[in-house]
Parts: C-alpha cells; sequence; structure tokens
C-alpha cells in the first residue's frame, strides 16, 4: 500500500522487514517478492546501484529455479537500469535475451514489452529509423490483438517514440519508416530488434 501511494521510504522499511523474515524462514518465493519489490523501489527513489543489486541477486533465484517468467523480469528490469546509465551493450544484452525467452516460451505478453525497450535502444545506438520502423509494427500488433496496452506500456512507447523522432529530425522519413514497420511480419521484426548494435560513442 505505501508503494502505491509512492510513500517509498515506508514501502522500504516493510519490504525490508519482509526480507528479513522470509530469509529466516527461507522461504524463496518470499525473498524473490522482497528483493524485486526493494529494487522497484531503490529504482524509484533514485539509486540505481542499490536496485541493481536487488535485481541481480532475484534474477539469479530464478535463473537456479529455471523460471522463464523470472528471468524475463529481471532481465527486463536490470536493461533498465543499464540503459539509464547508458550502459547500452549491457542493456542490449540484456534485452536480447529477454526476446528470446518470450519467443522460445510462447510468451506472446512479452514481445511487445520486449520489441519496445529495443527499439528505444536501437533509436539511440543504430538509427531512429529501425526503431521507427518497430514501433509501426508494434502498432500493427495492437490493433490486430485487440487487447488494450497497459498505461506503462503506451507511457514508456510514447516518450520513447517522441525522443528517436526529435533526434531523427525529419517526421516524414520517420513516418515512411513506421508504414514499413506495419507491413513487416513478426519474424522481421524480432530480426531487426535482435540485430547488435554499437552505441556511436562506444558506451557499454
Amino acid at each position: 500500500l505505501a508503494s502505491f501511494q509512492k510513500d517509498y521510504v515506508l514501502a522500504r522499511q516493510h519490504y525490508e522487514a519482509s526480507l528479513f523474515i522470509h530469509r529466516e524462514l527461507g522461504n524463496r518465493r518470499g525473498i524473490y517478492l522482497a528483493l524485486m519489490n526493494l529494487g522497484n523501489v531503490a529504482n524509484y527513489q533514485g539509486e540505481p546501484t542499490t536496485a541493481r543489486r536487488y535485481y541481480e541477486e532475484s534474477l539469479e533465484m530464478k535463473r537456479v529455479e529455471g523460471d522463464p517468467f523470472g528471468i524475463y523480469i529481471g532481465l527486463l528490469n536490470l536493461g533498465e537500469i543499464h540503459f539509464n546509465a547508458k550502459e547500452y551493450h549491457t542493456a542490449g544484452r540484456m534485452w536480447r535475451e529477454c526476446l528470446i525467452i518470450v519467443v522460445e516460451n510462447a510468451m506472446k505478453g512479452g514481445i511487445p514489452w520486449s520489441l519496445n525497450v529495443l527499439a528505444g535502444l536501437i533509436a539511440v545506438t543504430d538509427s531512429p529509423l529501425n526503431a521507427a520502423r518497430l514501433w509501426g509494427h508494434l502498432e500493427r500488433m495492437a490493433e490486430e490483438n485487440s487487447v488494450p496496452q497497459p498505461t506503462a506500456f503506451k507511457e514508456e512507447m510514447t516518450f520513447l517514440v517522441a525522443g528517436a523522432r526529435a533526434a531523427l529530425k525529419d517526421d516524414a522519413a520517420f513516418d515512411a519508416a513506421w508504414q514499413e514497420g506495419r507491413a513487416m511480419s513478426l519474424e522481421q521484426a524480432i530480426a531487426l530488434a535482435q540485430r547488435e548494435t554499437t552505441p556511436p560513442d562506444g558506451s557499454g
């Protein structure tokens, strides 16, 4: 409740207490949830190093358990930490692994999220036009599936698209690439998203 109310100081205290209790009990699920929540709170509080530590521990737990969904969530969160730190190579590696996981495990709901974050990465490390192609494909996917996109997804996509469009400074070219993306197959979109890119400044 405290976290939903954005009282992150109180939320952190509760999650830390929860982590201590679940460690004492040896309750792996409780430990995992507390670690994830602590990572989220630390991220909200602008403490990426602390968030990264909690996310890494929770991810390792899911790797040991062989839980594809847990691994996907961990990589998605850690990728965000590295992306925000301009560690683009590491973020890309993690997000490309996310995409592989959701495809191999038929986690259809995870495909849009993975393509969206990779589009944001590609806009910075490769080409805003390739990013536009992915977003165009995502738009068509949403229309065909007739499933409303989560608010958080739409907000993030809107933010990333605006940044890429501003960086390109050519609305006509951006819109043309967007339409090309709408005509792409899912396999083509995945192949484009999986391309390893090199940041202009070599950020690792």
